[in-house]
């Protein structure tokens, strides 16, 4: 099962890299239309902001660790890991209880935005916004696996 998540994370690295590139490509392609041809590209801004909005919720769903997060630790470092357990628990809860619930008005309203098109490319904001609601399902299955092993033995591992 380890070595199956170590392709995953391997090809959701490679896929970000490559969103990446291409976003660096059109600007790039941007930078010399309109400095160097004078023929400013339109397409090129929109373009990037959603593959920008891609590589960010693309990441946080599958190559950031909970652990890599930003966390104000202050109390969190400074008490017993029996508390520390409690915390993590109690803050993990709170977390799938907020996109477990906020999950189904959020997919409402992204789905409900295919009526709307983005100005220039012209592509469905349904499919420019799926990757937020991709991301809320794996912030909702990772929250349901560390409260999981919180309640397991070798529960400190997650501390």
């Amino acid at each position: 099962m380890m070595r199956l998540w170590h392709h995953v994370v391997k090809g959701a690295e490679l896929v970000a890299a490559l969103m990446f590139a291409i976003m660096f490509g059109v600007m790039i392609l941007q930078v010399v239309f309109r400095y160097f041809l004078g023929m400013p590209l339109k397409w090129t801004l929109e373009f990037n902001l959603i593959v920008y909005t891609w590589i960010l919720f693309w990441g946080a769903t599958f190559l950031v660790r909970e652990r890599e997060n930003v966390a104000f630790n202050l109390i969190y470092d400074h008490v017993p890991q029996q508390v520390r357990r409690v915390l993590a628990a109690s803050s993990t809860l709170i977390i799938l209880v907020v996109y477990a619930v906020s999950l189904p008005g959020n997919y409402d309203f992204v789905s409900f935005m295919k009526i709307l098109d983005t100005p220039i490319l012209h592509w469905r904001y349904d499919y420019v916004f799926l990757i937020f609601i991709i991301y809320m399902i794996s912030v909702i299955i990772g929250s349901v696996v560390r409260l999981v092993f919180l309640f397991r033995q070798g529960w400190r591992e997650q501390l």
